[in-house]
């Protein structure tokens, strides 16, 4: 029973954690972004500090990556706010606010909105449960799960029933398939950087073209190959090879302040 009451204060302690941090980074973030709005500081300036910010860390959160998208949006660099925007979608799937801004200059820009498909929907419905605490907090559960199983066997003495074990596995089996399929999904992400940008079958000018991609159409990178790259859009309808700039990644825009 002690062993019980210990994980479960750890199950309602480990949340407050993420809010706390999440609510520091929040505030920091507006506070910046309220000071170029108000003109105190221009915005090249504010998205210098961001870019600072997300280059100095390891794992930076969703709201750097939102606060400067808004910022790049409202300068009218609407391509690297979308690009921004699905970085911080990646971080947190769930938040209703970071897809309503994203949304909405893709609506201005006569755009669809990227939606999973089915399979993608059934791998990580986990990733859209987790909403506010985002990927990192799925895998801190998963974690704090693993942990709590090894805790109750170890010092409970009692091994658990052959089905739970199994059901514990497939979790964690079915956890790690997200998490790794996420994070490649979070890699490949970019946008078409201009208007009429056309695919071709191969990779050269050589090849045929077959379709022409709209400036901000998010799409997936399947392969890099000396300097071009082949590429989805997140409809799935089209694909094909471009040249490597003509598509702008997350890294790009952090890169150029």
């Amino acid at each position: 029973m002690k062993i019980n009451r210990v994980v479960l204060l750890w199950l309602l302690f480990l949340p407050s954690l993420f809010c706390t941090a999440q609510e520091t980074e929040n505030k920091s973030g507006n506070l910046l972004f309220r000071q170029a709005l108000s003109a105190d500081i221009p915005f090249d300036k504010a998205l210098e500090q961001w870019a600072d910010d997300i280059r100095d860390r390891t794992a930076a959160p969703a709201s750097l990556y939102y606060n400067m998208a808004n910022a790049l949006a409202l300068d009218g660099k609407e391509n690297e706010a979308l690009v921004l925007y699905s970085r911080a979608l990646s971080l947190k799937p769930g938040s209703s606010d970071i897809r309503q801004n994203r949304n909405l200059l893709l609506r201005a820009k006569e755009l669809d909105e990227p939606r999973w498909n089915a399979f993608e929907g059934i791998l990580w419905f986990p990733l859209w449960l987790a909403g506010y605490w985002g990927v990192w907090g799925i895998l801190a559960i998963a974690v704090l799960a693993a942990l709590s199983y090894c805790v109750i066997t170890f010092f409970g003495k009692k091994i658990p029933s052959i089905p739970v074990t199994l059901a514990f596995l497939i979790f964690l089996l079915y956890g790690g398939a997200v998490l790794g399929s996420w994070e490649i999904h979070i890699s490949g992400l970019g946008v078409v950087r201009d208007d009429e940008t056309p695919l071709y079958r191969g990779d050269s000018p050589l090849y045929p073209s077959s379709e022409n991609l709209s400036g901000g159409e998010e799409v997936r990178i399947l392969e890099e190959r000396d300097g071009w790259v082949l590429i989805r859009s997140i409809s799935g309808k089209e694909q094909g090879w471009c040249e490597g700039f003509s598509v702008l990644r997350a890294e790009d825009v952090i890169a150029s302040y």
